[in-house]
């Protein structure tokens, strides 16, 4: 981690010397010891005040930071042949506190939750190269369902999954010969994305996998394959992929076999309100 430290920081500029190189000390503080705590990764109070200081200093903020990471992954990803971009979203808890410092009891403490959706390349081999992009974001009050299916795609929660394909995109344009595939969990599942991908010339357009959500129609008149899943019900097995399934809430892991086919399909646009 110390190596990969070293590496990444020539690229972070926050328009002072000192910061960049608390940057790169902080990188290999919380790089070595990722587990642990800011105060026991720094190793002393000195160093964790520093530590502290620099996360409070308004020069370091997240598009900053990233931006520095981002250089330094582009250059990793244009000497590879392939990288998948996977992008998913998670949740974050942050745990506040109330009541005056010093006085009162401590149980009585405020929730604030944020969500995180990055990018990041891994290569065929599950190597990390790095962080490509992100977005963060605290959630409005929840609307009714209905209300949500009518707003445009810009102003649902779904435009991160279109970003981080428009950002797959951009990575294709810049390293031209490296195979850029973006990987999306059920949420991608969107046909916005699907639209997406045709405003892109071949020659900058990332390719796509979308763990699929829904049984789409197709736009066919045989009646025999009006959805995908009876699409594919209907193509030869092209081969079989085994792994281990794991652990997850009340599921105990087990192995998993699944079968692979393939089907060129044309979709059927959803219908939309308004």
């Amino acid at each position: 981690m110390s190596h990969w430290a070293s590496n990444f920081a020539p690229t972070a500029n926050f328009g002072d010397k000192r910061l960049n190189s608390r940057m790169e000390t902080l990188l290999k503080q919380l790089g070595d010891k990722s587990t642990m705590s800011i105060p026991t990764a720094c190793g002393g109070w000195a160093e964790t005040l520093a530590a502290y200081r620099f996360f409070d200093n308004e020069k370091v903020n997240f598009n900053q930071v990233l931006e520095s990471h981002l250089q330094a992954s582009i250059e990793r990803i244009g000497w590879i042949p392939v990288v998948l971009l996977v992008q998913d979203t998670t949740d974050m808890i942050h745990t506040i506190t109330k009541g005056p410092k010093g006085l009162g009891t401590l149980k009585e403490t405020e929730k604030q939750e944020f969500f995180l959706h990055p990018l990041i390349a891994i290569t065929p081999h599950r190597r990390s190269d790095g962080v490509i992009g992100a977005d963060i974001w605290k959630r409005d009050e929840k609307s009714p369902l209905q209300s949500r299916r009518n707003k445009p795609i810009n102003e649902k929660e779904s435009h991160h999954w279109l970003n981080g394909y428009q950002t797959a995109c951009e990575i294709s344009s810049i390293v031209p010969e490296t195979l850029v595939v973006n990987v999306a969990y059920r949420e991608g599942d969107i046909y916005e994305w699907f639209l997406e991908t045709e405003e892109y010339s071949p020659n900058t357009r990332a390719q796509w996998i979308i763990r699929a959500a829904q049984d789409r129609l197709l736009d066919t008149t045989n009646k025999n394959t009006r959805k995908i899943w009876n699409k594919l019900e209907k193509r030869p097995i092209l081969g079989t992929v085994k792994f281990m399934l794991p652990a997850s809430g009340n599921r105990k892991a087990r192995y998993v076999e699944q079968t692979v086919r393939s089907a060129r399909v044309i979709l059927k646009a959803p219908r939309r309100s308004g």
